[in-house]
């Protein structure tokens, strides 16, 4: 029996390569539609075709990682939040979900965008399965369904989120809802606020079980790294899955955790001012040091504050654990950057110890959330409505959760292996799967019937 092709069924597999361009350059799906003369039904299957291509290839590239002799690396975990738009004009409530990725610091490439959203299962498959479980009388963190939300997860959360409203940023001039804050304690699972709602098809997960598989998922792809430097972000939980997962190595010295906390509203001219401060503090330093480079006066700078940190400190060993420390010359991308040294137990030195800090960042992972604002029209920041009190409208936001699942993987597969950096080289190129930029048309006809197809090509 004959095994059908990836493309079986297609009428016109001439299009697949111009839509995989648009859909990672901003056009609308309607402009889409208009401009490749096809239906949105046509559409919505030429997206589930380049989704699936892509994941296929991805996974035999990044199957070869466990396997890699990938030396030391530094890892940089971040979450950024998307928008489903209701599909119900009688009930406006939006779908949040979130999603945790990491970025190699030196090649950029990112290891997954993992989604809080589970397009296998149905809400009424997890409400018949929860009832017949019995989860209803089991603490949380025992049920069978823990993983997660169930319509008594919603009820519950609701019932403790007060009331939505509304308010004005006097620094920025923008509306925005007074409970979408950070929460205070950075251990406390997320609650879904009034104004959100769960999907209707698939179901979403816990925010908990989503960082700490991501993190696992991370463990398993890099097992060939000697060593490990994980840059994390101060979000809730991301801390406790990262320590989790990687706890041996880090009791074998193998991994270490830097959290990093960044002001991320930060207005341009606050950004500038902040950045006024430093430059006139460089040109001070460079005028004094003028035989050391910018990053060895950094380190330098870093060495001193470790140095007098571990000094002055009543603890006997474990000195930088709980002490956030700024950065001393910050850049643009991070004019008000905080570094913590969570696993510090004296085994680095203070010079060794100011180098882990000076390229603790999140940098890299910001730089591709920031990318994906800008070239797909989906994931677009929200505009404010005149007609309707300045809410804020996600105009080109998906209906359907399972469109975020497909456009982040065929993002993150554009990114890594067709994208070229400054340096025209792709992030798969610089990581050591690739030998250079895949051409499309390989990933979009690769077949796992023709294993040939999984080898490293070029151009």
């Amino acid at each position: 029996m004959s095994v059908k092709g990836p493309t079986h069924k297609q009428r016109r597999t001439d299009a697949n390569s111009s839509i995989f361009r648009h859909l990672v350059n901003k056009t609308p799906f309607s402009r889409l539609c208009e401009l490749e003369d096809i239906s949105f039904s046509s559409l919505y299957g030429k997206i589930e075709f380049i989704y699936r291509q892509c994941a296929l290839f991805a996974a035999a590239r990044e199957a070869r990682l466990p396997s890699m002799d990938l030396g030391e690396r530094s890892l940089s975990t971040d979450k950024q939040d998307y928008i489903v738009n209701w599909g119900d004009r009688a009930k406006r409530e939006t779908i949040q979900l979130t999603a945790v990725a990491t970025a190699d610091v030196r090649s950029g490439y990112v290891f997954g965008f993992t989604l809080n959203f589970d397009p296998d299962l149905t809400p009424q498959q997890v409400e018949a399965m929860w009832r017949a479980s019995g989860d209803a009388q089991k603490k949380p963190h025992m049920r069978d369904l823990a993983r997660v939300w169930t319509m008594a997860d919603y009820m519950a959360s609701r019932q403790k989120s007060p009331p939505m409203d509304r308010a004005l940023v006097p620094r920025t001039g923008e509306f925005v809802d007074v409970n979408d804050t950070v929460r205070p304690d950075l251990e406390v699972p997320e609650v879904v606020i009034q104004g959100q709602q769960l999907p209707k098809t698939g179901v979403q997960v816990h925010a908990d079980y989503l960082v700490h598989g991501h993190y696992h998922l991370l463990r398993h792809l890099l097992r060939g790294a000697s060593k490990l430097n994980l840059f994390v972000d101060a979000e809730a939980g991301m801390l406790t899955a990262c320590m989790g997962a990687f706890a041996d190595w880090i009791a074998e010295q193998r991994a270490d955790v830097v959290q990093v906390r960044i002001t991320k509203d930060l207005t341009v001219d606050e950004r500038r001012t902040l950045m006024a401060k430093t430059a006139k503090v460089r040109a001070v330093l460079a005028e004094n040091f003028p035989e050391l480079s910018d990053w060895e006066i950094k380190i330098d700078l870093m060495r001193r504050i470790v140095g007098q940190k571990r000094k002055n400190s009543p603890l006997p060993s474990n000195r930088l654990q709980n002490l956030w420390l700024a950065d001393p010359l910050p850049n643009g991308a991070e004019p008000d950057k905080t570094m913590r040294f969570v696993t510090d137990v004296d085994h680095l030195t203070d010079t060794q110890a100011a180098m882990l800090l000076a390229r603790s960042t999140l940098w890299p992972i910001d730089t591709v959330f920031n990318m994906i604002r800008r070239r797909v029209a989906m994931f677009e920041r929200p505009v404010q409505s005149v007609r309707r009190a300045r809410r804020m409208w996600h105009i080109y936001a998906a209906y359907d959760p399972e469109r975020v699942v497909q456009m982040l993987e065929i993002f993150r597969v554009w990114y890594n292996y067709l994208w070229r950096g400054d340096d025209d080289r792709t992030p798969a190129e610089k990581l050591g799967l690739a030998v250079g930029k895949v051409r499309m048309d390989h990933i979009l006809g690769y077949d796992l019937r023709n294993l040939a197809n999984s080898h490293f090509d070029q151009g």
